[in-house]
């Protein structure tokens, strides 16, 4: 009687052992979903400040100047992770500049033209791929300029203000510490022929710039 009620206990021991590994096993696999989906975020949003070099440069086709200074503003933007590696983002951007340039001699013999940089907004997409917490990327988009001119052609001066419209293109690269993230980019933008109080200099304006920024993702 003993020997049977000690193989019962033993099989009752083995039973409720495969009842808890079972248990265990059911635990860990619902528990494995939801991590992989807090660590995926298909979607993250991102805001902070940016600086850098801004290069501004006037040609008229034959001969040209430029000049370069600080540009500073703010950026905000979402992306969304299509996979493990890429991953497509819309973004804005609020910028100002300390940047201006004047050329002479571009219809007359000692006529000026002289172009402050102002205001710039900027709405476009990006791409690229993550790997590991960096990002590589290029972005292209839309951006308006404003800028503070004023043309002398040697009888009369015209002053104004213009918003220029024009198109960017860039490159960059960012690196997560979280929760902050550190971008670095280079951005191509063409402004097309500057117009003063609606009179067109013949002048083409683009822009060069290196910028950089500290970001907060969420």
């Amino acid at each position: 009687m003993c020997a049977a009620l000690a193989d019962g206990e033993s099989i009752w021991s083995e039973q409720k052992m495969k009842k808890i590994a079972f248990a265990a096993a059911v635990a860990a696999l619902s528990a494995t979903p939801a991590f992989a989906q807090d660590e995926a975020k298909p979607t993250t949003f991102y805001v902070g400040p940016v600086v850098g070099y801004d290069n501004i440069k006037l040609s008229d086709g034959t001969d040209s100047e430029s000049d370069d200074g600080v540009m500073y503003g703010v950026v905000a933007g979402v992306d969304y992770q299509v996979n493990n590696s890429f991953f497509l983002g819309v973004e804005g951007e609020f910028a100002d500049s300390e940047v201006g340039e004047s050329v002479s001699n571009i219809v007359y013999a000692g006529d000026e033209a002289r172009v402050e940089a102002g205001r710039s907004l900027y709405i476009g997409a990006r791409a690229g791929t993550q790997i590991g917490g960096a990002k590589f990327y290029v972005k292209g988009g839309y951006i308006n300029a404003r800028i503070n001119a004023e043309y002398d052609d040697t009888v009369d001066v015209y002053k104004g203000h213009e918003d220029l419209d024009g198109w960017l293109v860039g490159v960059g690269a960012e690196a997560k510490l979280s929760p902050v993230v550190l971008r670095l980019e280079y951005r191509y933008s063409d402004y097309g022929d500057v117009n003063i109080a609606g009179l067109n200099t013949g002048i083409d304006a683009s822009r060069h710039q290196v910028v950089a920024g500290a970001l907060f993702s969420f």
